[in-house]
């Protein structure tokens, strides 16, 4: 009887791991840290009250972040898979949890490599400078973010450069691409965050933002009447939640493709707590790097308010209505601003008629700081008190607008580090 002939045997290709432990911490933290931390944890710390924010932050971060971290690095060292098949090896059900887990990322890519984009067209006017030492372009730091964020192409170019520069990392592969690359990064990252911050918190008059930003401060989590707000405290839990799935790369299929090359022999919960210690101390330091610069810069110049505005925090907007009204009157329109405000108060493009309608509506005109200073001392002087004049109304509506002003350079959005960083 003829045997049929064996099968020539198909080699199995070895699948690549991380060296060690450090190279696999050092991966995660990498992928955990990024634009995260650096960019998006200092706005969130500073809109939703700094040390109240990082408390609530701290609590997910070690109870709902540490168990989800090791739960999908142990899935992906288990199937040694990516997040797209681990889930249907682990059980033919959870299929479509890998096709959810992979479309995540595929809707995040795009728009952190917007927000990778700034970063690189920073990085290249900062290199200009080098070269050039007499140019600044940076002397308005939010007049160049707005106007580079608004152009047509430039945004779109660097974004690109930023995409294929990651993907010839990954090209590299696990060893020679991402882990030789964070082995220099992050120790650099590191070094230069903690350098700026030092920075930071060795200029005078850092200590106040140091304290709005490290104090825990429950007006945070307060009504405009002052009443304690579920609603705030809310938004400020949904704001810590997002920021630590954001932040430590959950839910979105990268810790199961990192935990998929790591050797069977490493500790999973050790490396978890590591790439938690690391990524919370670097989001601590960004903090530091940038909310108590915004602090210092929002009191050298403050924004300006509205009577509305102070009337919902407490103030009172009959005292400076003279000023709102004032500032109307000495405003002056182009061309362009008739018609736009024609149009709002439906009125005709005219001066004078627009004019009127912004005497009405004097209620949401801006008010100056300054303003609001100058009437406190006036009133101060009248009663024969100090200048602090704590009980006045004229000191009240001071304090609510100091308060307002810092409160609207807090929430200066995505654009906090890149305003904030260039002038520090």
């Amino acid at each position: 009887m003829n045997t049929p002939p064996e099968s020539p045997s198909v080699p199995v290709r070895k699948r690549a791991s991380w060296s060690g432990q450090l190279a696999f911490v050092l991966a995660a933290a990498a992928s955990a840290i990024g634009l995260g931390n650096l960019w998006r944890f200092p706005y969130l710390a500073a809109q939703y009250g700094g040390g109240t924010f990082i408390v609530v932050y701290l609590a997910l971060v070690v109870t709902l972040g540490f168990t989800l971290m090791v739960t999908e690095i142990a899935i992906g060292r288990l199937t040694q898979q990516s997040q797209l098949t681990a889930y249907s090896k682990l059980h033919r059900g959870f299929g479509p949890l890998g096709l959810l887990a992979t479309v995540i990322p595929v809707v995040i890519v795009p728009y952190y490599c917007v927000i990778g984009g700034w970063v690189l067209k920073y990085f290249w006017t900062y290199l200009r400078m080098v070269f050039n030492p007499g140019e600044n372009p940076f002397a308005d730091a939010s007049g160049f973010f707005v106007s580079f964020v608004g152009a047509s192409f430039a945004p779109f170019g660097y974004g690109l450069v930023f995409i294929l520069v990651c993907a010839l990392v990954i090209a590299l592969g696990v060893k020679n691409g991402i882990e030789k690359s964070n082995l220099v990064l992050m120790p650099l990252l590191f070094v230069m965050a903690i350098g700026i911050s030092v920075y930071v918190v060795c200029l005078p008059g850092s200590g106040a933002g140091i304290r709005y930003y490290l104090v825990p401060n429950l007006d945070a989590l307060s009504a405009a009447d002052g009443s304690f707000s579920f609603a705030q405290l809310g938004k400020t839990i949904l704001g810590a939640m997002g920021q630590m799935f954001y932040s430590l790369s959950l839910a979105m299929g990268i810790m199961i493709t990192y935990g998929s090359y790591m050797r069977k022999g490493d500790s999973i919960e050790r490396s978890v707590r590591r790439i938690e210690v690391f990524d919370t101390l670097i989001a601590i330091v960004a903090g530091l790097m940038i909310i108590p610069a915004v602090y210092m810069f929002a009191v050298k110049n403050p924004k300006d308010v509205t009577p509305a505005e102070l009337e919902k925090a407490g103030g009172n907007a009959e005292l400076v209505q003279s000023f709102a009204e004032e500032n109307v009157r000495a405003l002056e329109f182009s061309e362009a601003d008739l018609a736009k405000l024609g149009k709002k108060y439906e009125v005709e493009a005219e001066e004078a008629a627009v004019r009127a309608k912004l005497l009405e509506d004097w209620k949401s005109q801006p008010v100056r700081i300054a303003q609001l200073d100058e009437a406190a001392e006036r009133a101060a002087a009248t009663a024969g008190a100090a200048p602090a004049g704590a009980e006045s109304p004229e000191a009240v509506n001071r304090e609510k607008g100091r308060e307002l002003s810092i409160k609207k350079s807090m929430n200066g959005g995505v654009g906090l580090m890149f305003m904030t960083l260039p002038t520090v």
